[in-house]
């Protein structure tokens, strides 16, 4: 695997450039970073459940967005849109091998102003409104295979889907009707790989739109000159060409893995995972600030069991964001059986939140839950 010197100096002009501009370049690592555990409170406003109905059994949540009719969730069955008060409206599309039918949703994304969504599967893209209506689809960009979709400024992102293997560009931006206007060469030169993960390589923070690639050091800004943002930390705790050369040497070193960024005004969330000890981690950056809190962490393949300040509830891990005017949030959920098995713990009984009144109401919604009931989704008001 090697880094073209095209790539080195591209990165040193960029640095140069924001030097000459004494614009400094936040320098982070998720890892070595982190001061303490961040407590809800310190984060929200308000937090809020909403439980699904039982119309269509949810086996389990691969992502969750909020969209202006609701919430549109996504497992390995299809995409399934509930509304505000998680009743559920309908599938969107129709999981199959037919005409105008999706094997399955690798990723979507909404235009709100028009409320199309874009379903991404299998080298194509299925365009449909909130009633479920397949409107159009067309082909990916050079017909590859992607794992995410991302609407932004009235065009579609496909970014790369895996960390370390490559494809050509890292990403390709096109028109609403799948036509290419702007791509970003892949300057990193990847030869055979033995160790991969499923990444979510782009973000938005309400106003930018950003990706990134652990091995070129960088977040960039996605704008007509592609500039650094932020830079990832050469620490001991980077992963490194050697690092990928097995998968013995990637088990052993205590390296993180990023796997996901998300981003608000004020905050950039990560979710990476520690090799050698097998722990998922979430942490957040406050950008004003420079400081990096840990949310929650568990094993992998395990829960997060801690509970949180502001009701006592889960540990909150997000899994998306949305912006509503002045105001952010956080979306996450939690199976209803684990809800249940919290709130009945001692722990919980015993416990005292900043807001008692709330932790009544979260009982009061467990105990009227069967435990093979939907997801209940988690909604987090930031602070101003």
């Amino acid at each position: 695997m090697k880094i073209s010197l095209y790539t080195c100096t591209f990165s040193l002009l960029f640095l140069i450039s924001a030097c000459n501009k004494s614009k400094e370049i936040p320098v982070i690592t998720p890892e070595s970073m982190v001061t303490r555990e961040l407590a809800l409170t310190e984060l929200a406003d308000e937090v809020s459940y909403i439980k699904l109905d039982n119309s269509v059994l949810l086996s389990d949540i691969k992502d969750v967005k909020r969209v202006e009719e609701g919430y549109l969730i996504r497992n390995n069955d299809g995409l399934f849109l509930f509304g505000t008060n998680g009743k559920f409206r309908n599938q969107i599309g129709k999981k199959g091998k037919g005409p105008g039918e999706y094997v399955y949703v690798d990723d979507f994304t909404v235009n709100p102003a028009t409320g199309e969504i874009f379903l991404v599967n299998l080298k194509k893209v299925f365009v449909y409104n909130f009633a479920g209506e397949l409107l159009s689809s067309f082909e990916t960009p050079d017909s590859l295979n992607f794992k995410n979709i991302v609407f932004f400024e009235n065009r579609l992102f496909f970014p790369k889907g895996f960390g370390f293997s490559g494809l050509k560009n890292e990403w390709y931006a096109t028109d609403l009707k799948g036509h290419v206007t702007n791509q970003k060469q892949n300057f990193v030169e990847v030869g055979e790989l033995r160790v991969d993960y499923l990444i979510h390589p782009i973000f938005n923070d309400g106003k930018s739109l950003f990706y990134w690639n652990q091995l070129n050091d960088t977040i960039f800004c996605i704008d007509e000159k592609c500039k650094p943002a932020y830079l990832f930390a050469k620490d001991k705790f980077r992963v490194t060409e050697n690092d990928l050369a097995s998968g013995e040497n990637y088990r052993n070193k205590s390296s993180w893995q990023m796997l996901s960024v998300q981003g608000t005004k004020k905050y950039l969330f990560f979710d990476y995972i520690l090799i050698k000890d097998r722990l998922r981690v979430y942490t957040m950056f406050d950008k004003n600030k420079n400081i990096m809190y840990k949310i929650a962490s568990s094993m992998l393949g395990a829960e997060t069991i801690n509970l949180n300040d502001f009701d006592n509830g889960p540990a909150f891990v997000p899994v998306s964001t949305y912006h509503s005017d002045s105001e952010e949030f956080l979306l996450g959920w939690i199976n209803s059986f684990q809800l249940k098995m919290l709130v009945e713990s001692t722990e919980f009984k015993n416990s005292t939140p900043k807001f008692p009144e709330k932790k009544k109401e979260l009982e009061q919604l467990a105990n009227s839950l069967n435990e093979n009931d939907n997801p209940v989704l988690m909604l987090v008001k930031l602070k101003e």
